[in-house]
C-alpha cells in the first residue's frame, strides 16, 4: 500500500515538474537580425498530452519529395515533447529540428536534407533564439 502511494506521489512531482519545465520555455523567440535585417522568429506555446506547440517562421522541411527547388519560405509547425531542457522533431522524410532551451533562448539546429541545399541556405531555421516575450497564448502557436 505505502509503496503504490509512493509511486502515485512520485508520477504526480514527475508531471507537475514537467508542466513547470514545459511552462519556463514557453514563449517568443527571435534571432539577431541578418544583414538584411530578416529575423527568424519562433513561438512555443502548451500542446497537447504534455507536448509543446512549435511554429517557426520562415523555414522550410522539403516533406516527402528530395527537392528544393520548389521551396516556399513558411513555417514549420510541430508538437513534441520536452526532455530535460531540449526537444526533437523528425518528419521522417528527411527533417529534423532539435531546439535546446538555455537560460535567455535556445539554439535551434535544423537538418533539411534536399538537392541543391548548398543553394537554400535561408530555408534554415537553424541559429540562436532569444527570449523576446514569456507570455504566450496556449492558442498562439498551434500547429
Amino acid at each position: 500500500m505505502a509503496t503504490s502511494l509512493s509511486i502515485v506521489s512520485l508520477l504526480g512531482s514527475l508531471t507537475s515538474a514537467s508542466a513547470a519545465m514545459a511552462q519556463s520555455v514557453a514563449g517568443y523567440y527571435e534571432t539577431r537580425p541578418d544583414g538584411g535585417s530578416a529575423r527568424n522568429r519562433m513561438c512555443i506555446a502548451s500542446g497537447p498530452g504534455n507536448t509543446l506547440a512549435v511554429d517557426i517562421e520562415s523555414a522550410y522541411c522539403p516533406g516527402p519529395s528530395p527537392e528544393c527547388y520548389n521551396a516556399r519560405l513558411g513555417s514549420i509547425q510541430f508538437n513534441a515533447r520536452l526532455a530535460g531542457h531540449a526537444m526533437r522533431y523528425d518528419d521522417g522524410h528527411g527533417c529534423r529540428v532539435d531546439i535546446t532551451f538555455r537560460r535567455s533562448g535556445a539554439r535551434v539546429l535544423q537538418a533539411a536534407h534536399c538537392r541543391g541545399a548548398q543553394d537554400y541556405n535561408d530555408l534554415e531555421a537553424s541559429g540562436v533564439y532569444r527570449r523576446v516575450k514569456p507570455e504566450v497564448d496556449d492558442r498562439d502557436c498551434v500547429p
